[in-house]
């Protein structure tokens, strides 16, 4: 069971598994590993509709829009407000006209509807026979081509579906009833009661479900002819291509699997970068001779059993799969030159494999591969040379290592500098750490107390202990890192929460106090000042000869947070820190210290990406 903060009002899931619910505000949010991810295209005036098969469909004004990749895309624009829509062969009317609009492929068709129909009446649209039959609450009108027709219903309808060759539609006192294209009839099924009045149906996979006045969810089994009770409370829901049921009441959604369906997980591949830098997701990859590593970040959905899900992926057709376990990024260090196919799939339980996704590479090679020849009379000449300058660097020996020295003072200078900085942390968070654990104890909550004494005593430890020492381990850089946002969300009422990801070796030696000032900034500058919770993300992998970490934050961006940005002790902790960074680079290759300012589809701030390369010492 998954809650919202605030109530769920609709609910809908596309053709992966991917769950969407919309509240009450018009907010929609995405379901992921258990949590809410708020989406990119929330708008109240957006109305979810579940369209034929698993496309999902939106009606926004006068647009129909149908989702793509977790982004709405434009279907059509009419020229007047759409207040309907049917998945059957795309039917939509507008709201302000009796009109039908049939998608045909290359073209729209329009059919005027010749009887005096009130919208808001509609309580449906299907296909029967090659007719489109549009169920209002006391008639059905059939139309074919120019000709339609209008039968009065011997009930007031509330819902209908297309169901075993029949519409299948439910009263509001009288249960259902079945009409086969020229007759009404009660639906009957020796020995199954169904409910008097049902306000939703929907089929699937042979089976019909059935929500009732009273909020009770009820599944027939057309196979078995039988009748059982799937739900209680129930406000909406949906039933994936697995035959998992997702339920809405209130602000919770709830899971439960009826009839397992043998459908393998779905996967797809969400994103691609090379050297850090993003890559459009295609069939064919083009890399250049510099482009040596590459991350694929996978995503998979199996509704049944999301904990059973893992990740393989091999390399050019290789008999053996290598297996990631539940991590679904993959990171390749140095592509080979010349064309590669990557495959991945996900596996739930033993031997239930998705669909294969392939991505070819192909890798440019250096130019200089076809260039040895002339690079053997250039080297001739340059031996020449070297010799040259081997005796004028004789000379010059003596200067430059009085230069190196030099060098080495200013980076003991630095390093006092920064051992300064961490012994004189900031003021305010220790004053705010003691004050808070103070008021733990005096609403007597000694527990949670001693809890965060505890960390505090041992983030003060680890501090002293960096002052007599230059380097440390990655999972002690770690331990205190978590120790620090642990207070830090104390401090701040659980303002925000965080998340490591790390895929290095964590004995990997890399200098103290690095990270710290980083993470400070994007609590102070990035989550201080949004409104509502935030979140942040450190990642940690290895990059040849460095670390790097990503410290990511969905705050105010950058650009926001110059408004309350005051010089102190953060922004000079970080200037000592770039210097340090620079003489302890022995290879000075790539920049150390990269911000990557994030932003909405709206093109608005939405958070800062801080990229560090620590070398490995």
């Amino acid at each position: 069971m998954a809650k919202h903060d605030r109530p769920i009002e609709d609910i809908i899931v596309d053709d992966r598994g991917v769950v969407y619910i919309q509240d009450f505000r018009g907010d929609v949010y995405k379901l992921n590993n258990g949590f809410f991810q708020k989406s990119s295209f929330s708008d109240r005036a957006l109305q979810f509709l579940e369209g034929a098969g698993s496309d999902l469909y939106f009606i926004h004004f006068d647009k129909l829009l149908q989702l793509e990749d977790e982004s709405p895309k434009l279907v059509k624009s009419f020229s007047e407000p759409l207040d309907y829509f049917s998945s059957c062969n795309g039917l939509v009317i507008a709201k302000s006209k009796n009109r039908v609009y049939q998608d045909q492929g290359d073209q729209w068709l329009n059919l005027e509807i010749s009887v005096d129909t009130k919208p808001e009446t509609i309580i449906g649209m299907e296909c029967m026979n090659d007719k489109i039959y549009v169920v209002c609450k006391e008639k059905l009108i059939s139309i074919q081509g120019d000709r339609q027709e209008v039968t009065q219903l011997p009930f007031e309808g509330i819902d209908v579906i297309s169901y075993n060759s029949i519409l299948l539609i439910s009263s509001r006192n009288e249960g259902l009833w079945a009409f086969d294209g020229k007759n009404f009839k009660k639906y009957y099924v020796p020995g199954v009661e169904f409910p008097k009045r049902v306000t939703e149906l929907k089929a699937r996979n042979h089976q019909l479900w059935l929500l009732s006045k009273e909020k009770e969810l009820y599944l027939f089994d057309d196979t078995n002819q039988t009748l059982q009770k799937a739900a209680g409370n129930v406000n909406d829901f949906v039933v994936d291509k697995w035959n998992t049921l997702w339920t809405i009441s209130g602000n919770k959604l709830s899971r439960k699997v009826f009839r397992h369906e043998n459908i393998p997980p779905e996967l797809s591949v969400r994103k691609l970068e090379s050297n850090y830098l993003p890559v459009p997701v295609s069939a064919t990859i083009e890399l250049s001779a510099r482009q040596n590593n590459l991350r694929v970040e996978c995503e998979a959905f199996y509704s049944p059993d999301p904990l059973s899900l893992s990740y393989q992926m091999r390399m050019n057709d290789q008999d053996d799969w290598t297996d990631n376990g539940r991590k679904s990024v993959f990171t390749i260090y140095d592509v080979p030159d010349g064309k590669h196919k990557l495959e991945f799939r996900a596996k739930a339980g033993d031997n239930n494999f998705s669909r294969i996704k392939s991505v070819e590479i192909v890798k440019k090679a250096p130019l200089i591969n076809g260039l040895w020849p002339y690079i053997f009379i250039t080297l001739a000449g340059l031996l020449l040379l070297a010799i040259i300058l081997i005796i004028r660097n004789g000379i010059r020996s003596k200067a430059l290592n009085a230069e190196k020295e030099k060098l080495r003072l200013k980076l003991e200078v630095l390093k006092t500098e920064q051992k300064l900085g961490q012994l004189r942390m900031n003021p305010h968070f220790l004053f705010n750490a003691l004050n808070s654990i103070s008021g733990l104890i005096a609403l007597d909550r000694n527990t949670e107390a001693r809890k965060h004494l505890n960390a505090f005593s041992q983030m003060m430890r680890t501090l002293l202990d960096h002052s007599f020492t230059e380097v440390t381990t990655l999972s002690m850089e770690i331990e205190f890192l978590e120790r620090y946002l642990e207070i830090e969300q104390m401090i701040r009422n659980n303002k925000f929460d965080y998340q490591f990801e790390n895929h290095t070796d964590d004995d990997t030696r890399i200098p103290v106090m690095i990270i710290q000032p980083f993470v400070e900034n994007a609590i102070l500058h990035g989550i201080k000042y949004k409104d509502g919770s935030g979140h942040i993300d450190l990642r940690f992998q290895r990059q040849d000869r460095y670390v790097r970490v990503e410290i990511e934050d969905d705050g105010i961006g950058r650009t926001n947070a110059g408004k309350y940005k005051k010089e102190g002790h953060s922004s000079k902790a970080i200037e000592v820190i770039k210097e340090r960074l620079e003489k302890l680079d022995k290879w000075n290759k790539q920049q150390n210290i990269v911000y990557v300012d994030q932003y909405d589809q709206k093109g608005n701030p939405s958070g800062t990406k801080v990229i560090l390369l620590i070398p490995i010492q």
